[in-house]
């Protein structure tokens, strides 16, 4: 596992690999999923989640899981660079692509999680209900948050 400095110390964090949770928990908007009522198997509505100090905390994407001294866990989501639109050389709005653009038409535009780099490099626009799609690296960029 690679360590990361917190400060003031160093502390164990590696990024969310499923079976690094500690289980699975319902987390949807009634509105969307009210029709469900938990009768669908495999909903991507269930999240991972693990279990900190605090209580359970939700794990995403992207997410690192940091290991205290103490053994104890916690999640921590890294938002280290923005995504640029070469189109409009502005920063990428995600509810305008995915209410508008065809290749993100299957994401929920109004439950928009954000953008990942995948292990690979490639850029990631997902929504809160676990559906993804890879984007043109041609048309957006990640740069480095200041």
């Amino acid at each position: 596992m690679a360590k990361y400095r917190k400060k003031p110390v160093i502390v164990e964090a590696e990024q969310y690999k499923p079976g690094m949770e500690d289980g699975f928990e319902r987390d949807y908007d009634t509105y969307m999923c009210g029709m469900c009522q938990d009768s669908c198997h495999g909903c991507k509505n269930y999240k991972p989640c693990i279990q900190t100090l605090e209580g359970k905390h939700y794990i995403s994407p992207g997410d690192y899981i940091i290991t205290g001294i103490a053994g104890d866990r916690h999640a921590l989501m890294v938002k280290l660079f923005k995504v640029i639109d070469n189109r409009t050389n502005k920063e990428a709005d995600i509810e305008k692509i995915a209410l508008e653009e065809e290749w993100a038409k299957r994401l929920v535009y109004c439950d928009m999680d954000g953008f990942y780099i995948g292990q690979d490099g490639s850029l990631i626009l997902a929504d809160k209900c676990g559906n993804h799609v890879f984007c043109d690296a041609e048309r957006f960029r990640a740069v480095g948050i200041d």
